[in-house]
């Protein structure tokens, strides 16, 4: 089986399977990454929007990636912005000492976000082992940033689709668009050809 040609019914079943996760989830309240629960009540009050949703991974929406002060505070250093619209962003952040990605990426369903699973997974990859922490961020930090992270614990940590969404569900609400969720599908079956459905 090849990225090429994989298992299309498989990867159909999984991604019904990933939907079905996402909507069966509870959402719970958990406080904004850095801040004391009785301090980070309303996240739409403090502005802020982040969950560690691994040791050193955080997904946040855009607003709270532009918030340098919150970084540092974080200590993050280093951002994937995978929603990125303007090019003198990087600078910015450098600024601060802190390494910046950025990739144009839409939110359609028709939008090829495989493409990019394997450069973004050696990005966090490498800054998380140099001993930094990655943020990931696109518009409301939802479905790109969610296929993004997904896609890293699956090629970086060797963990199926279903049991990365489970984590990361965990600790933040994401919910990939359908396209996307197809796309980890295949992933998950190109990875991992022999794992059966749970």
């Amino acid at each position: 089986m090849t990225w090429e040609n994989p298992d299309t019914s498989t990867s159909y079943l999984l991604s019904l399977q990933l939907r079905r996760i996402i909507f069966s989830n509870r959402r719970h309240y958990s406080h904004v990454a850095g801040y004391n629960a009785l301090i980070a009540l309303d996240r739409d009050l403090i502005g802020l929007d982040c969950d560690e949703v691994y040791p050193n991974l955080y997904i946040a929406d855009k607003r709270t990636a532009q918030d340098i002060d919150y970084l540092l505070l974080l200590g993050v250093t280093h951002i994937l912005n995978v929603a990125q619209q303007d090019i003198q962003t990087a600078i910015r952040y450098r600024s601060h000492n802190i390494n910046y990605m950025g990739i144009p990426m839409q939110d359609d369903i028709g939008f090829q976000i495989s493409l990019y699973f394997y450069i973004t997974a050696g990005y966090i990859d490498r800054a998380i082992k140099d001993g930094g922490k990655v943020l990931v961020n696109c518009f409301r930090g939802v479905s790109r940033s969610g296929a993004i992270a997904l896609s890293y614990l699956m090629i970086k940590h060797g963990i199926g689709a279903s049991l990365a969404l489970r984590i990361i569900l965990q600790k933040r609400h994401i919910s990939p668009n359908d396209g996307f969720l197809n796309q980890l599908s295949v992933l998950d079956n190109v990875l991992f050809p022999s794992t059966l459905l749970i």
